[in-house]
């Protein structure tokens, strides 16, 4: 699966059939992108979700609650990766641009590296999700999607505060999907 950066926006191709197509345009399902429902529908059935065997229902608790409470500490990283020290890439002049571009980079470094931790604890989780039953929960897991607040926050350089405030509301309202997915597991509603 190939990335094409275009005029009018980055480009993906579908994982399941290969149509390029504009990456807004996309749906994402277990960190693949793909250009339709029907293609969704068809990696879904040939790629049944992985379900935990051999525990009780209780041992499938502990570890979604385990795995998602670390996946929502790597969110809360991710806030202060994106809008901690990001602003120091506002200042102008040569002393500010070096400075302000090496703190950036290292925020989107420590960004970068929040989503992939992010990413890891939720797949560790799904099986688990699964073998509780709870469909609607593992869906919204296998739709975060975090790779727009990787891409405006390469771009907060330029952008400043604007991109900062985009940066923590996509990761706020992610951040909220999943405790309530904690919370649903844990009291068994």
């Amino acid at each position: 699966m190939g990335f094409l950066d275009g005029i009018f926006g980055r480009k993906t191709d579908c994982y399941q059939c290969e149509k390029i197509v504009k990456e807004r345009n996309t749906l994402f399902r277990r960190g693949l992108r793909f250009c339709s429902s029907e293609c969704v529908g068809l990696f879904l059935h040939e790629n049944p979700p992985k379900t935990a065997v051999g525990g009780t229902p209780a041992h499938y608790t502990q570890q979604v609650i385990v795995e998602i409470n670390s996946a929502l500490g790597e969110l809360a990283q991710l806030v202060r990766a994106t809008g901690g020290s990001f602003s120091a890439a506002n200042h102008h002049g040569a002393v500010g641009n070096i400075v302000g571009g090496a703190a950036a980079l290292t925020d989107f470094n420590q960004a970068m590296s929040c989503v992939g931790q992010f990413n890891d604890y939720v797949r560790t989780a799904l099986p688990y999700v699964h073998a509780l039953g709870r469909v609607n929960d593992a869906e919204t897991l296998e739709t975060i999607d975090l790779d727009p607040i990787l891409m405006m926050s390469r771009s907060v350089a330029s952008h400043g505060g604007l991109q900062q405030g985009n940066i923590r509301r996509l990761t706020e309202e992610t951040y909220q999907k999943v405790s309530a997915i904690v919370h649903a597991v844990a009291t068994g509603s």
